[in-house]
């Protein structure tokens, strides 16, 4: 990629965050399903052996995980935010 043409974030802030909103938009208007998401990724179940109760979303790109239903709460959030006109 010539180095004229790419994206610097620190170069234009604005056109960035418009430019992985855009991106984002894009991704999520291609799922047919809400699922948690982390770095544009759906995130990966894993469910605990020895507690059912403690099974959650991992992120397989940066680790981060989250409960079940943190992830869902914020998946009904995003889902009520992108459905308000």
């Amino acid at each position: 990629m010539d180095e004229g043409t790419a994206l610097n974030p620190h170069a234009d802030l604005e056109k960035f965050a418009q430019a992985m909103k855009d991106l984002a938009a894009a991704h999520e208007a291609h799922r047919n399903d809400p699922v948690p998401m982390c770095h544009f990724r759906p995130m990966v179940f894993h469910d605990c052996d020895s507690n059912p109760n403690d099974g959650g979303y991992q992120c397989d790109f940066c680790g981060h995980s989250e409960s079940s239903e943190l992830a869902w709460v914020k998946v009904d959030a995003r889902v009520a935010s992108s459905a308000a006109p």
